[in-house]
C-alpha cells in the first residue's frame, strides 16, 4: 500500500497535534510541576493508544479484517514513539519552563 496523504501523513500529523495540544488542555496554566508531569504521562498514554488505533486502522485497510488480539496493535505502535517522543520531550520542557516562569511572577507579585 503506497504512502498517501490520508493513510500516512494525516494520521501522523494528528498524532503530533495530539502530543502538542493535549498537555495544554490537561495541565492548563498550572503552577505545579507534579500536575504537569501527570498531564504528560496521560498524554503519552493517549498518544500511544492513538498510535495503536492508527496501526489497527492501517492493518484493516490492508487486510480487510482485524486480528483477534489487541495487544499486537499496541506493540506495533511502540515504534511510533520514535516520532512523537522527541516532540513530547520538547513540549514538556517548554511547559515546565512556563510553569517556573509563572511561579516566579507569582512570587514577584506577592512581594
Amino acid at each position: 500500500m503506497p504512502l498517501t496523504f490520508t493513510n500516512g501523513i494525516l494520521p501522523l500529523a494528528l498524532l503530533i497535534a495530539l502530543a502538542v495540544g493535549l498537555p495544554m488542555v490537561l495541565a492548563g496554566r498550572t503552577l505545579s510541576q507534579r500536575r504537569l508531569a501527570v498531564a504528560m504521562l496521560v498524554t503519552t498514554l493517549l498518544v500511544w493508544i492513538g498510535g495503536a488505533v492508527l496501526m489497527a486502522w492501517s492493518y484493516y485497510q490492508a487486510n480487510g479484517r482485524l486480528d483477534a488480539g489487541y495487544a499486537s496493535y499496541f506493540q506495533r505502535a511502540l515504534p511510533l514513539g520514535l516520532l512523537y517522543a522527541p516532540i513530547l520531550t520538547l513540549v514538556w520542557l517548554v511547559r515546565a519552563q512556563a510553569v517556573e516562569r509563572r511561579r516566579g511572577l507569582q512570587m514577584r507579585d506577592r512581594g
